[in-house]
């Protein structure tokens, strides 16, 4: 029996690559192509030990859903941002889409958040985290894992807002105008007073220290505007006050 499905695996090898190719035609640039080979290799092992030809189904059919499975599975698990995360992003955006419909304009971010029932803050909370966290991921090399605290806050909603408000006064400007704000790079110079040019250093600048906020000692960034040694030890001093100023006091006894 295992030989069987060995045979099978070796014989359908291109159903791996063909599940990686449908499914990279529809995500991003940065998702590791070898990331959903492997996992579509293993869904593949899976399929080839679980098939039963008694059942009459043809195997490439029955694979290839078992592949695609295992490749939507693959992309849940890397998520950085958690399901519930996501949620509030769609319900935002689709707030923001009949708004548009009713008003012939984009909405503000108070209008979204009245619409919504909730806070200009929490709007822009969730939408910068969802924005942020694939940037960081894909060029710091960070991976901002889900994870549930206790009070069932996902530590990625806690973690990247205190670490965004870290930054030096222009770097955070310029991280919650791109991300959370879903302002462009010329607007923001606009108002800065610099060039487009200097605000994509800036977020470069930024990231890098982000990436230090979550332990990531390597960036994947290239660029001669990355900030200086003593620049990032006073990032990381500035988010330690913050965290531990966040952090519950143990009760007096």
């Amino acid at each position: 029996m295992a030989a069987d499905a060995d045979q099978l695996v070796t014989q359908h090898l291109d159903l791996a690559r063909r599940a990686v190719d449908r499914a990279s035609s529809r995500l991003p640039a940065h998702v590791s192509r070898d990331d959903l080979y492997a996992a579509a290799l293993v869904g593949l092992v899976g399929a080839a030990r679980a098939f039963d030809p008694a059942r009459g189904i043809e195997f490439r059919a029955y694979a290839s859903r078992r592949l695609d499975g295992a490749i939507l599975d693959e992309l849940r698990a890397s998520d950085p941002v958690s399901r519930r995360i996501r949620q509030r992003a769609r319900q935002y955006d689709s707030v923001t889409a009949t708004l548009a419909a009713q008003l012939g304009r984009t909405p503000t971010v108070g209008e979204v958040a009245e619409a919504a029932g909730t806070s200009v803050d929490a709007v822009e909370r969730v939408r910068g985290t969802v924005a942020l966290a694939a940037p960081m991921r894909l060029e710091t090399g960070i991976d901002v894992a889900d994870a549930t605290s206790p009070d069932d806050q996902s530590e990625s909603e806690r973690l990247i807002p205190m670490a965004v408000q870290a930054l030096p006064d222009r770097l955070r400007f310029v991280i919650q105008g791109i991300y959370f704000q879903r302002r462009t790079a010329v607007d923001i110079a606009d108002e800065l007073g610099i060039s487009p040019a200097r605000v994509l250093q800036l977020r470069s600048e930024a990231l890098v220290l982000l990436g230090d906020a979550f332990g990531t000692s390597a960036p994947r960034l290239r660029s001669n505007h990355l900030p200086s040694g003593r620049r990032r030890q006073a990032y990381r001093e500035t988010l330690r006050r913050l965290s531990d100023a966040a952090s519950p006091r143990p009760a007096a006894s």
